[in-house]
């Protein structure tokens, strides 16, 4: 196993558990000191549980270890302390995590992992660099996020900030590029969005209905890429749920 696949295992195994204590009342400061003993490649130096006693918020602790964490994933745990959604954030986090090292390690075709990988180098320039399976993943986490944001009452701009993370840098962008536009205005201009996609955006954002149309497109994605996978991983495949 190499050093970065271990790295993966280690965030992916934090996140569950964190989601775990988190969801259980568990104050972070006793999460700490747990992790401490649990996960020390993060917190044996003490110096992220000193700085939370400080006073600082968690997106601040977290912040200092952009070696661990991604930029998607210290931004989700922003929009939960902004929403008042920790726990539901970090479970959300935990269910890509654990999908994400699934597809990882179900088809050798996906070079880049985008919430598991810390590193900055490891970003595609445009969608023509991803192969389907890191296009259809990347719908699904797109939409999903955005959608769970926004049901949250996450501020719409703070929520399209957060997800665009998870796009190439051509289209992250394109999505910056247009304040004053509508959401489907600028999602047509990134041209990433299939047209399925992009229609029910529009409908979404025309009816009041977007997180609902987002969330019916991250599901259709979803069993898109699953069908993907079941073609490229064979008979394992099926882990993929």
């Amino acid at each position: 196993m190499t050093e970065e696949t271990d790295r993966h295992k280690a965030l992916l195994r934090f996140t569950l558990k964190f989601a775990a204590l988190i969801e259980s009342g568990v104050s972070l400061a006793r999460s700490f000191e747990i992790f401490e003993k649990e996960t020390p490649s993060l917190f044996a130096d003490g110096k992220l549980k000193a700085t939370l006693l400080e006073g600082y918020p968690l997106s601040v602790v977290f912040a200092d270890r952009p070696d661990f964490l991604s930029p998607f994933y210290l931004k989700m745990v922003r929009v939960g302390e902004i929403g008042g959604i920790l726990d539901e954030t970090l479970g959300y986090m935990a269910d890509w995590l654990e999908e994400e090292w699934k597809l990882y390690h179900l088809t050798g075709r996906t070079g880049r992992v985008w919430l598991l990988s810390p590193s900055a180098a490891l970003a595609p320039e445009s969608w023509n660099d991803l192969n389907e399976p890191q296009r259809l993943f990347t719908l699904m986490l797109f939409c999903e996020a955005l959608g769970t944001m926004l049901s949250a009452g996450v501020p719409p701009e703070l929520a399209l900030e957060t997800a665009s993370e998870l796009l190439p840098a051509q289209q992250q962008a394109a999505l910056k590029d247009g304040d004053k536009e509508s959401l489907a205005g600028l999602l047509a201009r990134a041209a990433f969005l299939p047209p399925l996609a992009a229609s029910l955006v529009a409908i979404g954002e025309g009816h009041d209905l977007l997180p609902e149309t987002l969330d019916r497109a991250a599901r259709l994605y979803r069993r898109l890429l699953r069908c993907e996978i079941a073609g490229a991983g064979g008979r394992n495949a099926v882990a993929f749920a």
